[in-house]
């Protein structure tokens, strides 16, 4: 009887472990692929644009359409006394360009010119899924 009780337990904790991380694994995946979006609203990106004024540097909105037609934004600072030397910023998952923002400015102050992409599905860039490929990288060239 004792027996019979502790095989029934334990196929009940085996297969609501198992239920568990099957339910988990398919939720974190999905979480992963699809972050919360922080879009940019009005008066941060009038924020920015003065913040680069301030920094007498020029802000421009930048885009690009990746294979699948998303279209990819981003911010390219470029300060008037240009050293040459260019810095991509990459933002975490679920924030936007603002969230590396200060470091960009940071840059822009020692003459450097930076890119501000929003990635895929995150800030205001497109795409229905935030993809991670390291296979297909694009370029981007200033105009």
């Amino acid at each position: 009887m004792r027996r019979t009780f502790l095989r029934n337990l334990f196929v009940v904790l085996a297969s609501l472990y198992l239920l568990g991380t099957i339910v988990g694994g398919v939720g974190l995946g999905w979480t992963a692929l699809h972050p919360g979006r922080r879009p940019i609203t009005v008066n941060e990106q009038i924020q920015a644009e003065e913040t680069a004024k301030s920094d007498d540097a020029e802000l421009r909105d930048v885009s690009i359409v990746a294979p699948d037609g998303a279209v990819l934004r981003g911010w390219h600072v470029r300060p008037a006394k240009a050293n040459g030397s260019a810095v991509i910023l990459l933002h975490g998952v679920g924030d936007n360009r603002l969230g590396i923002s200060g470091y960009g400015d940071w840059l822009v102050r020692n003459h450097y010119t930076v890119l501000l992409p929003d990635a895929r599905a995150h800030g205001l860039s497109g795409g229905e899924l935030a993809t991670y490929d390291r296979k297909n990288p694009m370029t981007y060239t200033p105009g």
